[in-house]
C-alpha cells in the first residue's frame, strides 16, 4: 500500500466503497504515528525514519455539508434526502430437495402453515397488574415515512384477518416502530416501556441448581 508491505490476518466481508479495513489490531503494533487529518496524511514508524500514507481527497470530498443543507432547508423551504447504493446481483444456485427433507416437510405440513388466530385457552390466564396510583399509559404514535405508514397498514390489515389481533375500545395506547429484517421486509414491533414501567412484574425464583442436580 503506497510502498508498504503489510503482512496481517484478515477477516472476509463484503465492503463497499473499500478493500481492506486496517483496524486497531494493525494499528496497536505501529507504535507512535502522527497525522494530519487535514491533510489526509499519516507517517508510520519504520525503523529510524518515517513513511508516509497520503488519502485520496475525492473520497472525503462533499458538495455541501450535512449542517449547510439543514440551514438552507429551514430557511428555504422543504427538500429530499436520498440515498444511493450499489446492488450486485448474485447467483444462486437451486439444488433438488432430498426425498427425507420433502418426507419431513409432508409428514409435519400443519407446522409450516401460516399461524391463523390465537393459541388455544390455557390453564393459567395472563393478566397485567398494574402499580398502585399509576396513570394509564397514553403515548401518540412515533413519526414515520409515508412507505411504512402503508407497510404498517398492511400489516395491521394481515393481523386482523388472521385473528392474532381484534379491534378495541382499550384506553391504553403504546407506540409502534417497524424493524427491518435480514429478508428484506418489516418486523411489526410494539413500544411496551411505558407499561412496563408502572406493572408489578410477576417473580418467581429459580430452584437451586446444585439441589436439582443432586436429585
Amino acid at each position: 500500500m503506497q510502498g508498504l508491505e503489510i503482512h496481517e490476518n484478515f477477516f472476509v466481508f463484503e465492503l463497499g466503497g473499500v478493500d481492506i479495513v486496517l483496524g486497531m489490531e494493525w494499528l496497536s503494533f505501529l507504535g507512535e504515528i502522527r497525522a494530519n487529518f487535514k491533510e489526509l496524511m499519516i507517517k508510520i514508524p519504520l525503523g529510524n525514519s518515517y513513511h508516509v500514507l497520503k488519502g485520496e481527497p475525492e473520497l472525503a470530498r462533499a458538495s455541501a455539508s450535512f449542517k449547510s443543507i439543514i440551514k438552507v432547508i429551514k430557511n428555504e423551504g422543504q427538500g429530499f434526502f436520498l440515498n444511493t447504493e450499489i446492488w450486485r446481483k448474485k447467483k444462486f444456485m437451486i439444488h433438488p430437495q432430498p426425498d427425507w427433507v420433502s418426507a419431513v416437510l409432508n409428514e409435519y405440513e400443519d407446522v409450516f402453515q401460516e399461524p391463523q388466530g390465537l393459541p388455544p385457552s390455557r390453564r393459567h390466564g395472563h393478566a397485567i397488574v398494574l402499580k398502585e396510583g399509576a396513570n394509564i399509559p397514553i403515548l401518540r404514535p412515533y413519526r414515520y415515512p409515508h412507505y411504512q405508514k402503508n407497510e404498517i397498514e398492511r400489516l395491521v390489515d394481515d393481523m386482523l384477518r388472521s385473528g392474532i389481533i381484534r379491534p378495541s375500545v382499550s384506553p391504553y395506547s403504546s407506540p409502534i416502530i417497524l424493524v427491518k429484517k435480514k429478508d428484506g421486509g418489516w418486523r411489526f414491533c410494539v413500544d411496551y416501556r411505558a407499561l412496563n414501567k408502572i406493572t408489578v412484574p410477576d417473580k418467581f425464583p429459580i430452584p437451586i441448581i446444585d439441589e436439582l442436580l443432586d436429585e
